[in-house]
């Protein structure tokens, strides 16, 4: 199972680490989030264990889930403490680094597996519960302050744009805007250094790896808006475990609703992307295929990112996704979501 984009593991590691000291104030839901415990929502057989929600996470797909000072933190573990929380449970994070999705949950090793998006959901056999995020390449600027306009792709017609060369990001500026608009460097440090500088006033890159490079190192950068339908990244629950999906999905409503999932965002990509990455999307529950069974409001993302695929003769897509990644390092693989080659 793969995700599409590719992350520099070394750079991006050291930085979740930093993120443990300088947000150590910060939101922590499993610590002083306020969510008041409840009875246990759920129960054997629906969870394997009494009175613990056990999660798995890929302990290399930085920021969602990283090492540090031997534990591992990220967005999904904070999310998923949160849902713990929230359904009166404790939390016990696996990682599942490198292993199958479908394998962990039919063998029983965890309860729910974060990060399902992309060619992993065209892949995992059970249900999915979300978006909890949305991601895909998105277009980033500096300067801006408190709430900005509604983000409108028009502007970036006939102006330079930075971009990652080899990146999923770079081949949709290409491909939307042309190659004359595209500026291509070796790393997305190299990127956004262009754009903190002024020499252009646009970024492409992909909106949750830029969002937490740009919090992480540097003054002022955003992320204003999606380049391309936004894809959903999910949880993922074995089929059977109907109850379970219930009440994933009740408890993670009640975290958008609350603005607890919001907070736990904006801790790791900065309040202003945390926006972008939030959307507004429903908060339902697929089966196998990505039907929407439950949910209202704007409805599902689908479990494929179909504007990706080029169909007007334009330059190949990546075949690997792209490198896109803080230290523009050649991936070996070790930095993929639940990879499985």
């Amino acid at each position: 199972m793969k995700s599409w984009h590719r992350i520099g593991r070394a750079v991006l590691s050291g930085m979740l680490a930093a993120v443990t000291l300088g947000l150590a104030g910060c939101f922590s839901p499993s610590i002083e989030g306020g969510l008041k415990l409840s009875d246990a929502a759920v129960a054997p057989p629906s969870i394997a264990q009494e009175g613990v929600l056990r999660v798995g996470v890929d302990s290399s797909g930085v920021p969602f889930a990283g090492p540090s000072e031997g534990r591992i933190i990220g967005i999904d573990v904070d999310t998923a403490a949160a849902l713990a929380e929230q359904m009166g449970l404790r939390l016990e994070v696996v990682d599942v680094k490198g292993q199958d999705a479908n394998a962990v949950l039919g063998a029983g090793t965890v309860d729910v597996v974060m990060g399902i998006q992309g060619e992993a959901a065209g892949a995992f056999t059970g249900s999915q519960v979300g978006p909890y995020v949305v991601d895909g390449p998105a277009a980033f600027t500096v300067g801006l302050s408190g709430e900005a306009p509604a983000f409108d792709p028009a502007v970036l017609g006939g102006v330079p744009i930075a971009a990652q060369e080899g990146s999923l990001s770079a081949w949709q500026v290409d491909r939307d805007y042309g190659s004359g608009n595209l500026r291509a460097y070796p790393t997305l440090n190299a990127v956004f250094d262009e754009l903190s500088s002024g020499s252009v006033s646009y970024a492409a890159a992909d909106a949750v790896v830029g969002s937490f490079l740009a919090l992480q190192q540097y003054e002022g950068i955003r992320c204003v808006g999606l380049l391309s339908e936004p894809q959903g990244v999910y949880m993922g629950v074995a089929t059977e475990k109907q109850e379970l999906l219930s009440r994933l999905t009740d408890a993670l409503r009640s975290l958008r609703d609350e603005g607890n999932l919001q907070t736990i965002i904006a801790k790791w990509l900065g309040p202003q992307s945390a926006v972008t990455v939030l959307g507004s999307q429903a908060i339902v529950t697929l089966p196998s295929g990505g039907e929407a069974q439950t949910g209202t409001g704007q409805g599902a993302l689908g479990t494929t990112d179909a504007s990706v695929v080029p169909t007007d003769g334009g330059a190949a897509m990546p075949a690997d996704g792209g490198t896109e990644g803080a230290d523009g390092q050649p991936s070996d693989g070790s930095a993929e979501s639940l990879a499985q080659e």
